[in-house]
């Protein structure tokens, strides 16, 4: 199987998505730098092959309104979203549903140890939708509702 990027690019490409190129090695360390956290490969990867959509034109979505945002543009929850939980600035949005019905973050922190789930929030509360990255991807990539729109 491709890595992670590739396998997305491919998938969008299929889909006529217009992509970002690859944030650099020196984007990618500084926003380690920036937020103290560290990346994990599978994500730092993503990131080092396809920069989200490339939404200069408009607001670009896939076909089911989910827009994988550049690395620029994700940020800690208190900057888009906010959480009532315990470490809140550890959830990092990388991608939205529909114009913020909905965002899917990341759980960044300065240990890779403690892993890096995603989480699905609606409302306040994150909801655990994949143990990773490539987790969530594959459930992307399938189309899995109980990844992309759990109940």
């Amino acid at each position: 199987m491709p890595a992670i990027g590739e396998s997305l690019i491919q998938f969008w490409s299929r889909h006529r998505r217009k992509l970002r190129h690859g944030a650099s090695k020196v984007k990618l360390q500084e926003f380690e730098d920036k937020y103290n956290v560290l990346l994990p490969d599978d994500f730092k990867d993503y990131f080092a092959t396809v920069d989200g959509f490339d939404g200069s034109d408009n607001w670009m979505t896939d076909e089911n309104a989910i827009t994988f945002l550049p690395l620029a543009e994700v940020l800690p929850s208190s900057k888009t979203w906010a959480l009532e939980v315990p470490d809140a600035d550890s959830y990092f949005v990388f991608a939205d549903f529909a114009v913020l019905c909905h965002v899917y973050m990341i759980r960044l922190r300065n240990d890779l140890s403690l892993g890096n789930p995603i989480f699905i929030v609606r409302d306040e509360i994150p909801k655990q939708i994949a143990g990773s990255f490539s987790e969530f991807v594959r459930g992307y990539l399938a189309n899995d509702y109980d990844i992309l729109f759990p109940q």
